[in-house]
């Protein structure tokens, strides 16, 4: 791993790998608070989907809410993967947590297990100036994952009676 990633609290005794390149904001915190987890609650054995994982933390977080879930996470940045898998397996969840490197959309029509639960906090900003950083602009800018792509895919994903979470700004398009 990469000497520039470092362990960050994040409560309860859990510390989690975080990069400079993809570090973990309020929206991920809120949005792993937030989300509606009863229909984990009711269904002991559900299974929850985080789209665009990062370092992995709004999947931790719901399997510290969800103690009988199992947790995948999914992304297209292999370090971002690799943070997470490091997370999971440090956790004390790391029975139920997986991470695996994949494009929503590929994953949404190969993937034929459906969700109970599906969370995302997508990049949305759309603007045309990007990030020279390439791993950040993937994780913040629209050009990687639009709105349409995204719900798509989860419409392909969502079990008929699940939930779906996502952070969306009130003025994206």
């Amino acid at each position: 791993m990469d000497e520039s990633v470092t362990l960050s609290p994040i409560g309860n005794g859990i510390d989690i790998y975080v990069s400079p390149h993809h570090t973990f904001g309020t929206d991920a915190v809120l949005l792993g608070a937030w989300a509606d987890t009863g229909v984990c609650l009711s269904r002991p054995q559900a299974r929850v989907l985080d789209v665009g994982c990062g370092c992995g933390l709004i999947a931790l977080m719901v399997a510290q809410r969800c103690p009988s879930v199992t947790v995948v996470g999914i992304d297209i940045d292999p370090p971002s993967i690799e943070e997470a898998n490091e997370n999971a397996l440090q956790s004390p969840f790391a029975d139920r947590v997986g991470f695996l490197l994949a494009d929503v959309c590929d994953f949404a029509f190969r993937d034929v297990e459906k969700y109970e639960l599906i969370l995302c906090n997508p990049p949305y900003y759309t603007e045309d100036t990007l990030p020279p950083d390439e791993r950040r602009s993937r994780a913040r800018n629209t050009s990687s994952l639009s709105f349409a792509q995204l719900l798509r895919s989860v419409s392909a994903l969502l079990a008929a009676d699940g939930a779906f979470s996502v952070v969306i700004p009130m003025q994206a398009r």
